[in-house]
């Protein structure tokens, strides 16, 4: 899936992760203009977890792994492979996606509810 999100919209966003299979999530973080935000130095950092308050993540991803920030394209993506997307046991969760300029600033792109099915087709 591929979005494009305006400063204006960042916010919640829920999604959908299925056991055993990758889990891909593409956008264009875009000012309030419509132009892609410059991310060239930025961090990113993504979790899942049961909620708020738990203590272990399903996932703690960065950009040293399963996220790749697009510079002055302002693309973010984000593929999780299924080798831990099948160890996820929960049916329901909470995310989050970080980024972090260059500057030292960090804003919550978006945030939201996981909902897990679980595959059906696996090793």
């Amino acid at each position: 899936m591929t979005t494009d999100y305006e400063s204006s919209d960042l916010g919640h966003y829920d999604i959908e992760i299925v056991t055993h299979a990758s889990f891909v999530l593409e956008i264009t973080w875009n000012d309030e203009n419509g132009a892609p935000i410059d991310l060239t130095g930025y961090t990113a950092r993504m979790q899942a977890r049961d909620d708020e308050d738990a203590d272990t993540p399903w996932f703690d991803v960065d950009e040293s792994d399963y996220i790749a920030l697009g510079g002055t394209a302002g693309t973010i993506s984000v593929v999780i492979p299924k080798s831990i997307t099948e160890d996820i046991t929960s049916e329901e969760g909470v995310w989050d996606l970080m980024l972090t300029s260059p500057a030292g600033v960090t804003t919550r792109v978006l945030h939201g509810c996981a909902c897990v099915e679980k595959g059906i087709t696996h090793d």
